[in-house]
């Protein structure tokens, strides 16, 4: 247990655009001290997805809504009673939602925003008080919904990270990386491995020069230590993204454990 951490233990502020900040808070009658969040594993995930910090905070949103149309008599029942007909629609809340923080004037491989989750207080609410009402206790079905929505929020993100680096990755990737990838499936398919493989190391270091130039002329600084290392050269990483998914839901992220009550 010991790498699972409290909620009411977990630290509320970044530290220089890093790390956790959790500013969510369930409720007064929840036993934050039970709830507890696996804090490396969550930050290995961000951190895998291209993410340099996360805040993890409320916001008070919509509720599920039921609505009932089209109510209408259908029959008589054999006192004389009326039989009615209703159809059932659902509007479903969203429990969480995501975003980045702004990109700096620097290339994409080099970039690690900081992602905001949201929670929807209201609708988490509403959920757990369904799962109290089929006899689960109400700590360990916050904790349940605190995960799943938690896991949604960080791959939201996520999603959202790949998306602005495929953008910029259009934007800026070199003719000369096409021309390596194609040079480098050609070979591979040919068999010629060690050729291959100079053709990939190529790939990379061309990319790479390129956005560190880049980054010296816009900002003073080539920041070659924020790169983000990937199969592929540029800053589209989806291969990280799919890492990033794989450990995120191999392992639960928020458990309850009794034992940690005061």
């Amino acid at each position: 247990m010991s790498m699972y951490t409290s909620l009411d233990q977990l630290p509320d502020s970044l530290e220089d655009g890093r790390g956790l900040a959790w500013q969510f808070e369930p409720g007064r009658n929840v036993d934050q001290a039970g709830i507890r969040l696996n804090q490396p594993r969550l930050l290995a995930v961000a951190r895998m997805a291209g993410l340099g910090g996360l805040v993890v905070r409320d916001y008070q949103g919509e509720q599920t809504r039921y609505n009932t149309e089209s109510a209408h008599v259908s029959g008589l029942n054999s006192d004389g009673s009326a039989v009615g007909d209703a159809s059932l629609s659902v509007a479903k809340a969203k429990t969480e939602r995501s975003s980045l923080s702004d990109q700096p004037d620097i290339r994409s491989m080099c970039d690690w925003p900081v992602a905001t989750v949201e929670l929807n207080r209201t609708e988490l609410g509403s959920r757990v008080s369904n799962r109290i009402h089929t006899g689960e206790d109400s700590d360990r079905a916050w904790a349940t919904e605190i995960n799943h929505s938690l896991k949604r929020g960080v791959i939201g993100a996520a999603y959202q990270k790949l998306a602005r680096d495929y953008k910029s990755k259009r934007d800026t990737e070199p003719l000369l990386t096409h021309i390596f990838a194609g040079t480098l499936a050609f070979e591979g398919l040919r068999s010629q491995w060690l050729l291959a493989d100079i053709v990939f190391v190529g790939m990379h270091a061309i990319a790479t020069a390129m956005a560190m130039t880049y980054n010296l002329r816009a900002t003073g600084n080539h920041h070659m230590q924020h790169k983000r290392y990937s199969l592929f050269p540029n800053a589209f990483q989806p291969d990280r993204l799919a890492l990033a998914g794989a450990m995120l839901y191999t392992r639960r992220l928020v458990i309850y454990d009794s034992s940690g009550k005061h």
